[in-house]
């Protein structure tokens, strides 16, 4: 995908995969100018599969909408469609990239985050399905005892994952999709590392008001 050989791209390039999901795996490698980096590459032939559960998705979906009420009361149809929609976007890791950048850049923009790290993708080595990234090194976030061990202040971690998420979708309207242990990371100098931007949520200016004013209500005031 990315139009040379491995050894013409990397000056070192470790074939055991340092991560391996149902979309995709990760490899680490380093650049000939030095840069250590992530390589995500897509599992072959996904695409096709994919569509194809899908299709068969879609028939069952049809299948259960016309169950009665319980197929009403669930619309299936759309439930599959929204997954379609969230998969073909997790599959093009052009998109993830960019989302990548953007997220980034929103973080930066108020100055607060510094305790925060996204990777960085390579200029020229990102396609549909391969996506070279700045490597960051840390430790999973449920890693409670190595990161004590270390010396972090796991309360002090917490709120800055916690803040830079909400910071994403109530100011930007752009926050992470798929927070789990795997996706967030500590580096080894008390930074949030965000890992994994191909499941990404969006809020429009409406709907972000509307949950600026509500949460303090609900959740300080106890104005329910």
């Amino acid at each position: 995908d990315l139009g040379q050989p491995i050894e013409a791209l990397f000056a070192d390039f470790d074939n055991t995969p340092l991560a391996a999901a149902s979309i995709a795996q990760v490899h680490r490698a380093r650049l000939h100018d030095g840069t250590d980096v992530a390589v995500k590459v897509r599992r072959p032939h996904l695409r096709g599969r994919i569509e194809q559960d899908l299709r068969l998705l879609r028939l069952l979906a049809g299948v259960l909408a016309r169950a009665g009420a319980l197929g009403e009361m669930l619309n299936p149809t759309a439930v599959v469609d929204d997954l379609a929609l969230t998969l073909r976007a997790e599959l093009d890791f052009e998109r993830e990239a960019a989302s990548m950048v953007s997220f980034a850049a929103n973080l930066a923009s108020f100055g607060a985050n510094h305790d925060c790290v996204v990777p960085r993708p390579i200029d020229g080595m990102v396609t549909e399905r391969v996506l070279v990234m700045t490597y960051i090194d840390g430790t999973p976030v449920d890693d409670g005892t190595a990161l004590r061990a270390a010396g972090h202040d796991l309360e002090g971690l917490v709120r800055t994952g916690v803040r830079a998420w909400l910071e994403g979708a109530l100011e930007h309207g752009l926050f992470h999709g798929d927070v789990h242990a795997g996706n967030l990371f500590v580096t080894p100098a008390g930074a949030i590392a965000f890992l994994d931007f191909g499941i990404m949520g969006r809020l429009d200016d409406r709907t972000r008001l509307v949950l600026r004013r509500a949460l303090p209500a609900v959740l300080i005031d106890g104005d329910f």
